[in-house]
C-alpha cells in the first residue's frame, strides 16, 4: 500500500530479511539474481510486478496522480528496499532495524 507509514514499511522489509535468512541459501539466491545475467529477468520481472501493484493501488486512491511519475518512483522504491535487504547481508555488523528504518523513510518519501 503506497500509504503505509514508515514503521509498517520497515517491518515489511525486516520480514523480508527474516524470510531470506530462513530460506536455504537465501542471501546467496539474492546475490545470484543480481550477479548472474541469465537471472536478471527474474529479478526485474518481480520488481516490475511489485512496482505496478503499488502504482495501481496509488491510482485507485487518487486517479489524478501522474502515472509516469508513480511508475518511476515505485520502481525506485522497490529497488531501494531490495538494496537495503542486500546491504544487511553484505554488512552483517550493521543494525538491520536501523537500516530498514532509514530505507523506509526514503521509500515513504518517494511514494508520498
Amino acid at each position: 500500500d503506497p500509504e503505509q507509514d514508515e514503521a509498517t514499511i520497515a517491518k515489511s522489509l525486516l520480514d523480508h530479511v527474516d524470510l531470506t535468512r530462513k530460506s536455504p541459501g537465501g542471501p546467496w539466491v539474492m546475490r545470484m539474481l543480481r550477479a548472474v545475467p541469465q537471472l536478471a529477468d527474474v529479478r526485474l520481472s518481480s520488481h516490475r510486478a511489485l512496482a505496478e501493484a503499488l502504482v495501481e493501488r496509488a491510482l485507485a486512491l487518487d486517479p489524478q496522480k501522474d502515472r509516469a511519475s508513480l511508475e518511476r518512483r515505485a520502481r525506485l522504491a522497490v529497488d531501494l528496499g531490495y538494496a537495503a535487504i542486500e546491504l544487511v547481508f553484505d554488512e552483517p555488523e550493521l543494525d538491520s532495524e536501523k537500516v530498514m528504518a532509514d530505507a523506509a523513510r526514503a521509500i515513504r518519501a518517494l511514494m508520498a
